[in-house]
């Protein structure tokens, strides 16, 4: 639709918008002058034609629109273009909906005019000064009138000099009297409720400039859509009209099978619906919703269709159950007989083949079919998969029996695209999502009236996932019960447990405006799905059964393949040694021809076809509604099969979450939502207690990586424990959990405890593999670094040195490994004032991780840090800053901001420009450190507690004695609490407390 639209600056512009997009406007009525003066299409496009007198009614409009608060109005004249025939015809077949649109319709009545004895303070004509004029005016005569008068719900009229002269309603018995149209239909009573002969009779003595028009005027008036030939005479051109709107003899009135009265409590889905009314205005078109079972498919449809019979009464409005071929099959022998087709009883004659003739037939006026839950691609197309040895039916399928007609629209519902968009093509589906927050609150409130809790109503949507079906059960449950069962209370209940939630969800309450023969109980509703995904394609089922294990969001299609690649490596055969089990396609598949990574994508599509997943915007991340996996694992469970699936889902993230080094962050952080109930449960098997005991092991360094000690300690003590009860206090496995429980409490600031674990650790590892093997010198390395963070330099340095000596033979110089040992020793030698050595050591290492893992990498900017700190220790303090500030930036792009790691290159920062004098930036970066560490790490951690210190030491330095001694005496205190030794920093304190 093209519409004028007014400028801030008052000028015209020309704007064009989809049926869906169309803003408010307002349409102007009036009769048209010489056609040299009039504003045309081509003169608002090159903005030419303000001579002419026309102009004026543009003028007229746009002021009118204006006061009306409209920025869009519509005049024939300049918003067709003429010169197009396609156009013109569109045109004239829409204009009575445009008009019926309009926010308001000015009538501009040219030759009535303003009596100049008119006085009147609101300068609105008396009817007595222009009633006869009315009534002898132009406008009355026109064919084009009726339409115009009848379809806008406002309608102003006014006088040649733009005076208002009453609306519609005000105005009622004189247009009345002058029109012949009755009062009723200009209140807006439906058109169908007056006869043909009556509506034809409102035409009485009225012209058109063109014979034809007189026909084409009436086409809004009857509901009907034709095309325009201009040159066939007023004569044909009615013939056609009459063709198109008198009935078929022996053939019904038009009528509607839909079997659901309109639902007073129906909430408006607005994307759904202007979709709907877009796709389904051509003839012939058909659409699709596609969508879970309870999503509101059908809702949305008995909607649609009561609506289109309202709006064109006199199309047929068709409903079929589409679930079953019997049931279809009875929707096409309801039609017949409603139609009452002849030889429909008769037993020879083919009834659907009947009914398709019927419906094919553009004489027998326009009909909208709903086929309601096609959900079964068999129904309509048998044997579809035509694999080798299958047998292929030869039955007509029912596919067949729906027409391509220019005079039918169809509209399906199903769980299933693929059966969808074979019906409708696959640009004809609509795929609905759940409601949303004020839509799903709103249903709430409908069904529940008097009993509504506005507080609890959006939580309890939220927990129902916003699902019609899901929500519209919760309502009746709650009224049912009410005042004892609220919504709050439905809430509770409903997070109580799984049972409990299982109890709420399985109860069928009933529901009148759902299909009798479906079920209202959200579990029973999906595992009619989950068991037709069963029996179309078992592997998409087990992957069904797989997913629901996983967190809804997020799930990670990687995990997918890995698993599925397994699954094939080792063979299709199930536990017992059945072939075909679970993995299986189908029985009749080749097995043979089968790719591990395309039958992940099939079932993944199978799974996406019925709704059941969908994908994110990132490609390979997949989510589920939460419901949909709480029903599914209902399922399993009611088969018996939950604890395979989840011993399943065990093993499948104990092998695909990788250990927590910096190479595999990006896919620990991707699966710690999907462990986050697996870690919670020790299993009982003593095998899957092994690979639970390995996924706590790599979670918990992982967490340790991240700074996330306290959850990292418990699941290392939990693996710890695991294992020595099922492998043994000496086992390889044991002790790396060992190996990294003692990094965790050394990074806790737990270092009595974290050298103990490390010298187990350490002992063990010598005996079990030997004193030169990798993992026995990390062990010794990270006992020398807790033994210096007690003061114990000379043991530390030794065993740093070992280790060091032990990872150049064994790895070689340029090793990662061998690296860290380089950063270790210059941290000790730093500690006992070695300076020049360790910054040697420092450069080494820097040098090396830059070349082997990366600029950005967490142990290069360890490196970073570490050296910044040996050079503020030799006054080299602006290039300790630099190097300060690029360890600082580099550890909260890669670690974030608040990770301990990060907070320790803040306090160093802090520590450089202290000592370089810059006491309030050095104060104000402290600070952070210190809100910081005592966040991450808590008021006892040492890094805390030097935070503390060091902030006692800038106010002792800015002159702020009072708190720097409190400050002073915070550390101290702590320090002999945590660490209860004589450490290098308590004699600084005691010297200023």
């Amino acid at each position: 639709m093209r519409l004028l639209e007014l400028k801030e600056d008052g000028s015209l512009s020309l704007q064009e918008y989809s049926p869906v997009d169309v803003p408010p406007y307002a349409i102007l009525s009036h009769t048209w002058g010489p056609d040299d003066q009039e504003i045309t299409f081509q003169d608002v496009q090159h903005h030419t034609g303000h001579h002419k007198d026309g102009y004026k009614k543009l003028t007229f409009c746009s002021q009118q629109a204006a006061l009306d608060g409209l920025k869009h109005f519509w005049i024939d004249t300049c918003c067709i273009d003429k010169s197009n025939s396609q156009e013109l015809q569109e045109a004239i077949n829409s204009m009575f909906r445009w008009y019926r649109d309009a926010n308001h319709c000015y009538v501009l009545l040219t030759d009535v005019h303003k009596d100049s004895s008119d006085n009147d303070d609101n300068n609105i004509l008396s009817q007595g000064q222009w009633e006869t004029a009315f009534r002898s005016s132009r406008w009355l005569t026109r064919g084009w009138t009726l339409q115009e008068l009848i379809a806008p719900r406002s309608v102003k009229f006014f006088s040649a000099e733009g005076e208002a002269l009453g609306d519609k309603t005000t105005l009622e018995a004189l247009l009345h009297g002058c029109t012949g149209v009755p009062i009723d239909a200009l209140r807006g009573r439906p058109l169908a409720d007056f006869s043909i002969n009556e509506r034809l009779s409102w035409l009485g003595k009225r012209k058109t400039k063109r014979p034809e028009d007189l026909a084409y005027c009436m086409f809004g008036i009857f509901d009907v859509h034709m095309p325009l030939i201009y040159s066939e005479g007023q004569e044909k051109a009615f013939l056609r009209l009459r063709r198109e709107i008198e009935p078929i003899p022996g053939c019904a009135e038009p009528f509607s099978t839909v079997p659901f009265l309109p639902d007073a409590d129906f909430v408006e889905r607005p994307d759904v619906t202007a979709w709907l009314d877009t796709t389904l205005a051509q003839p012939g078109s058909r659409a699709a919703l596609v969508g879970l079972g309870g999503i509101g498919k059908t809702q949305v449809a008995i909607e649609y269709a009561h609506r289109a019979r309202q709006q064109s009464p006199s199309t047929y409005v068709l409903w079929v159950h589409a679930d079953t071929k019997a049931r279809f099959e009875e929707g096409y022998r309801v039609i017949a007989e409603r139609l009452q087709l002849p030889q429909r009883h008769d037993p020879k004659v083919d009834v659907l083949q009947l009914v398709y003739n019927w419906l094919f037939s553009a004489e027998n006026g326009q009909w909208l079919m709903i086929l309601d839950n096609a959900d079964n691609v068999e129904v309509f197309f048998p044997s579809i998969r035509d694999r080798p040895g299958a047998i292929v039916s030869k039955q007509r399928p029912l596919a067949s029996l729906l027409p391509q007609s220019t005079n039918g629209r169809i509209l399906v519902t199903s769980r299933n695209r693929d059966t969808a968009e074979r019906l409708s093509g696959s640009w004809g589906v609509f795929f609905m999502k759940q409601m949303s927050v004020s839509q799903a609150t709103q249903l709430l409130q409908t069904k529940l009236r008097d009993k509504f809790e506005q507080e609890a109503a959006a939580p309890l949507a939220q927990a129902l996932e916003y699902i019609p079906l899901a929500i519209t059960q919760a309502a009746a449950y709650i009224a049912r019960r009410w005042p004892r069962i609220s919504c709050s209370t439905y809430l509770e209940e409903f997070r109580k447990s799984e049972k409990k939630k299982k109890s709420l969800l399985d109860r069928d309450l009933g529901d009148l405006r759902r299909d009798g023969t479906a079920a209202n109980s959200v579990v029973v509703t999906w595992q009619i799905t989950f068991e037709q995904i069963q029996k179309e394609r078992r592997s998409a089922a087990d992957l069904l059964s797989l997913m629901s294990l996983f967190d809804p969001q997020g799930i990670p299609e990687w995990v997918l393949r890995s698993y599925y690649q397994r699954r094939y490596k080792i063979g299709k055969h199930d536990d017992n040694g059945t072939k075909n089990g679970e993995g299986a396609v189908n029985d009749d598949d080749d097995d043979d021809d089968d790719d591990d990574d395309d039958s992940l994508d099939d079932d993944l599509e199978t799974l996406r076809d019925y709704s059941l997943v969908a994908m994110t915007v990132q490609q390979d991340i997949y989510e589920m509604h939460a419901l949909v996996q709480f029903c599914a694992r209902a399922w399993l469970s009611s088969a018996g099969d939950i604890a395979r699936w989840k011993q399943k889902f065990l093993h499948i993230m104990s092998e695909d979450y990788p250990p927590g080094s910096y190479e595999n962050w990006a896919k620990c952080q991707q699966l710690e939502p999907h462990i986050a109930q697996l870690v919670e449960t020790q299993p009982a098997d003593a095998k899957d207690a092994t690979e639970w005991a390995r996924l706590l092991t790599n979670a918990g360094w992982y967490g340790c990586y991240m700074g996330g000690y306290d959850r990292a300690k418990a699941l290392l003590w939990k693996a710890v424990e695991v294992r020595e009860a099922v492998l043994g206090t000496e086992d390889s496995d044991t002790l790396t959990s060992v190996h990294n429980l003692a990094a965790v409490l050394q990074y806790q600031g737990k270092y009595q405890e974290a050298e103990a674990m490390n010298r187990r650790a350490l002992d063990g590892r010598e005996k079990a593999l030997s004193k030169g093997h990798p993992d026995t010198l990390t062990s010794a390395r990270n006992l020398a670094v807790v033994l210096q963070h007690q003061g114990k330099y000379e043991e530390a340095e030794a065993i740093n040195r070992r280790a060091l000596d032990g990872c150049e033979k064994a790895l070689g110089k340029g090793h990662p490994s061998t690296l860290t040992s380089v950063n270790n020793l210059a941290a000790v030698l730093q500690y006992q004032g070695k300076y020049k050595e360790a910054e040697a050591m420092n450069r080494r290492a820097l040098d090396g991780r830059e070349k082997a893992l990366s600029k950005a990498h967490p142990d290069t900017l360890t490196s970073i840090n570490n050296l910044a700190v040996v050079l503020q220790r030799q006054g080299k303090y602006e290039e300790a800053e630099a190097m300060s500030r690029r360890a600082l930036d580099g550890r909260e792009k890669a670690l974030g901001k608040d990770h301990p790691s990060t907070l320790m290159s803040v306090s160093n920062l802090a520590a450089v420009l202290q000592h370089q004098g810059k006491y309030e930036e050095a104060e104000a970066i402290n600070r952070r450190a210190l809100d910081g560490c005592e966040k991450a790490l808590g008021k006892d951690h040492p890094n805390t507690l030097s935070s503390i210190y060091c902030l006692a030491y800038l106010c002792h330095k800015r002159n702020r004695l009072d708190e720097a001694s409190e400050l002073y005496a915070n550390a101290l205190n702590g320090f002999r609490k945590v660490i209860r030794s004589s450490l290098h920093a308590s004699s600084a304190v005691r010297r200023y407390a």
